[in-house]
């Protein structure tokens, strides 16, 4: 079944709102991350909240992720490991990457300098992080 376009849409466009609004906090403790709601999110204050160097509203690798995954998927019309695989390490090479996670940073320096690491990469745990890190699902 075809999924509806504007619920993908939808998807997509909260999975990066998500992104840009909660990257500030990302990997804190669920105490710091409900303050951060309370204090700056429900207040005027959101915009003082970075992390620091980057400004509040800023997405991460994320979205990032996600977009490649997409425009994987909208040329192949189908998952392709290989392809979004490619696409990751384009955006380290030509340095469009922000604010990267060490998991997706490792698959790609794998990706790009050891070809044996591929078929590693492809098959194993670092496709499933970056997977579920672009679906949100972490």
């Amino acid at each position: 079944m075809t999924p509806n376009k504007h619920k993908f849409s939808g998807c997509l466009i909260g999975q990066c709102l998500g992104d840009a609004v909660g990257f500030v906090v990302e990997g804190y403790s669920p105490a710091a991350c409900k303050r951060y709601i309370e204090d700056f999110v429900k207040t005027d204050k959101v915009g003082e909240f970075g992390h620091f160097p980057l400004a509040f509203g800023q997405y991460s690798d994320d979205s990032q992720l996600a977009r490649e995954l997409m425009q994987s998927y909208a040329k192949c019309g189908k998952f392709d490991p290989a392809d979004y695989a490619k696409r990751i390490a384009m955006t380290f090479v030509e340095k469009r990457i922000i604010a990267f996670g060490y998991s997706t940073k490792e698959a790609v320096r794998l990706w790009l300098f050891h070809e044996r690491s591929r078929e590693t990469i492809m098959s194993g745990n670092f496709m499933g992080r970056i997977r579920n890190s672009a679906a949100g699902c972490r």
